[in-house]
């Protein structure tokens, strides 16, 4: 059903698994990419920058990305419990930014086939938008994470290890992540 994927890796160099720093400072540099378009249904829909595949019964974020040039764009995020590692689909993550990995791995997918990518990584700074459980605005969450690349149908899948690190909650039929006492809503 989901697109999982196996495997653990650290960015070039990084041989630690301690929480993300994040950044306070704004971002600069936004790209003209607009947000994301998920149609859940016939009426609702919003803006996206890239195609989107068959949904399924899963949590998926439109967060905006910023890289390590400070361009940034908008992408579809599904949020996988399943997934052991976050990934991003190669066309999503800009060619002169990605590094080689120091430890490639082969992905297996949810339905035990190979999926194409490993080799390669880009560092990247999401922005969560949160709201207050009384439905204010609250603050935005930038969040750093190493993804490797790979053939996926998603712009990105964030995988438990991340998720787990960050401290987020996953509440999938409630269509939304929870981060203490913060909603990040799902589209």
């Amino acid at each position: 059903h989901g697109e999982g994927v196996q495997g653990d890796s650290l960015p070039p160099g990084d041989n630690r698994n301690s929480p993300s720093p994040h950044s306070s400072s704004a971002l600069k540099n936004s790209s003209h990419h607009s947000p994301c378009l998920i149609r859940n249904d016939s009426s609702r829909a919003r803006k996206h920058s890239s195609p989107a595949p068959p949904l399924y019964s899963s949590l998926i974020l439109c967060v905006k990305v910023t890289f390590s040039d400070n361009s940034s764009t908008f992408w579809n995020v599904l949020v996988d419990t399943g997934a052991t590692i976050c990934v991003v689909r190669p066309d999503a993550a800009p060619r002169h930014l990605r590094k080689s990995s120091d430890r490639p791995i082969t992905f297996i997918g949810a339905n035990g086939q190979e999926i194409a990518g490993g080799d390669e990584g880009i560092e990247v700074e999401f922005d969560f938008q949160t709201f207050c459980l009384d439905g204010t605005s609250g603050p935005t969450l930038r969040r750093k994470a190493w993804t490797l690349v790979a053939d996926v149908h998603w712009d990105c899948i964030l995988g438990y290890s991340f998720l787990q690190r960050e401290h987020f909650v996953v509440k999938p039929f409630a269509d939304r992540l929870r981060y203490h006492g913060l909603v990040i809503p799902g589209v």
